[in-house]
């Protein structure tokens, strides 16, 4: 995996459990633990971490995208054509918010909005 995908990954509590092991008591976002960016620190910086189960799980996403919100999607669930469907409006959506996109891992990527800048430590390879 890659060093920005470690990084993100600390930051996040799996959506899917309470703490104590229940997937019933699903929770959808996580807020970072403390903003090391100013401009991040000045609004309310949340990630979301989406595991769309089909195509019309996009629009979910683009609407946490329109709030300004940034958004990890783990599209493995899906298959070839959902997953391509749902990438195609997600860029589409990131386009019109002149946001960014990033692929993390091979059906991970993160989207995010232009309030909340991502940077890559990846300096190609050395």
């Amino acid at each position: 995996m890659s060093e920005l995908f470690e990084k993100i990954k600390g930051k996040f509590v799996d959506p899917y459990m309470d703490g104590e092991g229940d997937p019933d008591n699903e929770t959808n976002t996580s807020e970072y633990e403390e903003a090391n960016n100013d401009a991040v620190s000045s609004i309310n910086a949340k990630m979301i971490v989406s595991e769309p189960r089909s195509y019309e799980d996009a629009r979910q996403v683009a609407d946490y995208l329109l709030q300004k919100k940034a958004c990890v999607v783990n599209i493995h669930r899906l298959q070839e054509s959902g997953a391509t469907r749902l990438l195609d409006f997600l860029s589409g959506t990131i386009y019109a918010i002149n946001g960014t996109v990033q692929k993390i891992d091979d059906n991970v990527f993160l989207f995010a909005p232009k309030e909340l800048p991502v940077g890559s430590t990846d300096h190609g390879d050395q």
